[in-house]
């Protein structure tokens, strides 16, 4: 009997290498375009996940620097408008002490009258100094009327030696040395523009930490959407591309599928030929 040899398929064997390949390149872009990501996993793009954990690195530390300048920023606005009260209310009372000045032309009823007036204005600074607060922190810290207005006069004291004390707005409540009946208006006067100088130039403090803060915020912004962009481009997916790479490996699998069926049916028909001849 005549032995028969059938030879290797190579055919055979390219078409299933590039079945392979196709259904690796099928299976790729059907992944990024499902997540909308190039790089899903370390092996897609080693140096890109280098790249892209900086990336994420430095948004997080932007957007945290971002919150906390808005927070800040929406401190600094609470305290500024709970300071614009105060200085409202300190201009109210300087306009009692001037008409309180104005002896001959005011009846003992009517400076009464502004005494009682200055109390109500002097109680409301002390209650917002210990109720205004925002997220918990005290807005006016250090505003009451015990610290407002701080003026220093020299006294004879009690051995008869001069003495320098401290008045600030508590000395215009009732019965203190600069209440509008019997107190001394000149240094009340003083007392209340110390105050009004305090209160603005805290309010101008505040105005340029907001300033610096919503420039800084602006920067952030800019550089937060410079990584955010840089990230992207290398993460994300090319819609328009990966689609195009999945017709085409589409094709190739098909093609390479046609290409194996007819290696495996040219390869039968040798071998029944070649037994025939047998």
């Amino acid at each position: 009997m005549r032995s028969v040899g059938i030879q290797h398929n190579s055919m055979s064997m390219v078409g299933r290498r590039q079945i392979d390949i196709a259904t690796r390149s099928v299976n790729q872009a059907m992944e990024r375009l499902a997540t909308g990501k190039r790089v899903n996993r370390a092996a897609d793009d080693p140096s890109g996940v280098a790249a892209i954990t900086e990336l994420t690195a430095r948004e997080r530390t932007l957007r945290a620097q971002i919150d906390h300048a808005d927070r800040e920023s929406a401190y600094l606005a609470a305290r500024d408008g709970a300071q614009s009260v105060v200085s409202d209310l300190l201009i109210e009372l300087q306009g009692h002490v001037v008409a309180a000045a104005n002896r001959g032309g005011l009846s003992p009823e009517e400076i009464a009258a502004h005494q009682l007036e200055a109390e109500s204005i002097l109680k409301t600074i002390d209650h917002l100094s210990q109720a205004a607060e925002f997220n918990g922190r005290k807005l006016l810290d250090g505003l009451g009327t015990s610290t407002l207005g701080q003026h220093y006069v020299t006294v004879t004291g009690a051995d008869g030696q001069p003495e320098t004390i401290t008045m600030t707005l508590a000395g215009m409540m009732g019965g203190g040395p600069l209440n509008l009946v019997t107190g001394n208006l000149e240094t009340a006067q003083k007392v209340v523009k110390s105050a009004t100088t305090a209160v603005s130039t805290s309010r101008s403090a505040i105005g340029n930490r907001m300033l610096e803060i919503d420039s800084q915020r602006r920067t952030g912004l800019k550089e937060l959407e410079g990584v955010m962009g840089e990230k992207s481009r290398v993460e994300d997916a090319d819609y328009a591309a990966e689609t195009s790479n999945l017709v085409r490996a589409r094709v190739l699998q098909d093609v390479a599928l046609y290409t194996t069926q007819l290696a495996g049916e040219l390869m039968a028909k040798t071998a029944m030929a070649l037994l025939k001849v047998a």
